[in-house]
């Protein structure tokens, strides 16, 4: 792949990337029951390679990035890359620069996330969670989940774990569940579900491998506290929500 900045309108592609990170991913693929031994053996080895090989490029064109933004709007230079059974692409929206590849789950856990450098390696990266003035958003390929944002851990709100959940969009059908359909009862004890705490989520960005949010319920009027999960994993059309840290003292 051949590639040049001459000027300002072929910078505006690029110059996004300057001030933020390149994102590695990789698409997990069902696995494909071989009939032989030594044809998986031989394509794990060439997976393998091929990933070692994309990672080597990602990190070398993030040092080529922000070597051409260092010098200027005139600075350019002409990128060879080479592309085996995989694909390199830009995309605006996000800001990022991607790296896919189809493999079977022996060669990369499923939905995983590091980070070497300015680089993100993993895979099933299809989930974001922003935070906006007034609530949280986790999404996915299938679902859009709008949370409440209440206190912080310096303050603490009222909650109430049935009213946490504003919407629930699934894209596919086109349908919302809304709130009031939504009821949350720890222990299956309404006074468990209702306190003073706050919300916030785990990690906020996009090319994540789960969105979660989480309910620090601090002092429940049952007088229990509790951590209470929402988490939405990349290329899932559910919904995990779940309880940690329980405690009755």
């Amino acid at each position: 792949m051949r590639k040049r900045k001459k000027n300002k309108q072929e910078k505006k592609g690029i110059s996004p990337l300057i001030a933020g990170v390149l994102y590695f991913a990789i698409i997990m693929a069902a696995i494909t029951v071989m009939m032989t031994i030594i044809m998986p053996w031989m394509e794990t080895t060439k997976d393998q390679i091929s990933i070692n090989y994309a990672k080597k490029n990602i990190v070398g064109l993030d040092s080529i990035v922000t070597t051409v933004a260092s010098e200027g709007e005139e600075s350019s230079r002409i990128i060879f890359l080479d592309v085996k059974r995989s694909r390199y692409y830009m995309e605006d929206v996000k800001n990022a620069f991607y790296f896919e590849y189809n493999v079977s789950e022996n060669i990369v856990s499923p939905r995983f996330r590091i980070k070497e450098g300015n680089v993100f390696f993993g895979s099933q990266l299809n989930s974001k969670a922003i935070d906006y003035d007034s609530y949280f958003l986790l999404e996915n390929q299938y679902l859009r989940v709008n949370i409440s944002k209440k206190g912080d851990v310096s303050n603490y709100s009222s909650i109430n774990t049935s009213e946490i959940i504003n919407s629930i969009y699934f894209k596919e059908k086109d349908v919302y569940i809304y709130g009031q359909n939504i009821t949350i009862l720890p222990d299956n004890y309404a006074y468990s579900g209702n306190g003073t705490g706050y919300v916030y989520i785990e990690e906020e960005d996009f090319f994540l491998p789960k969105a979660v949010a989480v309910c620090r319920m601090a002092n429940a009027n049952s007088g229990v506290s509790y951590d209470l999960y929402f988490e939405l994993p990349s290329d899932s059309d559910f919904l995990m929500i779940y309880l940690k840290n329980y405690s009755s003292s």
